[in-house]
């Protein structure tokens, strides 16, 4: 729509979809509403995977802890981060403390 006071067009963005603009209102909600409780591994490795990244131990540690190859660690961690919706360790901790898999 032309701005008229100025003498410029806008242009605005008339590509995005609703399902776009959808994913960005999902992707801005809190973690904990996007994962939810049964998300959270309680009785798997995936469990201890998880507490030991709330530990603040990396891939190695984890895999020296769990005699597992760190390869096989970083799957497990990549597979909690796709199933809780986190970007980083950070937020996957989070859920881990809300549902009582890890205290403080």
């Amino acid at each position: 729509m032309p701005d008229l006071r100025s003498g410029t067009v806008r242009r605005t963005n008339t590509t995005s979809s609703a399902s776009s603009r959808a994913s960005r209102i999902r992707s801005a909600e809190p973690l904990t509403a996007r994962a939810s409780a049964r998300n959270v591994p309680t009785k798997t490795t995936s469990a201890e995977v998880l507490r030991l990244i709330a530990k603040g131990r990396s891939s190695p540690e984890i895999a020296a802890d769990l005699v597992l190859s760190a390869q096989t660690v970083k799957t497990y961690v990549g597979r909690i981060l796709a199933k809780l919706g986190s970007r980083d360790r950070a937020q996957a901790i989070v859920p881990a403390y809300e549902t009582g898999l890890v205290s403080p």
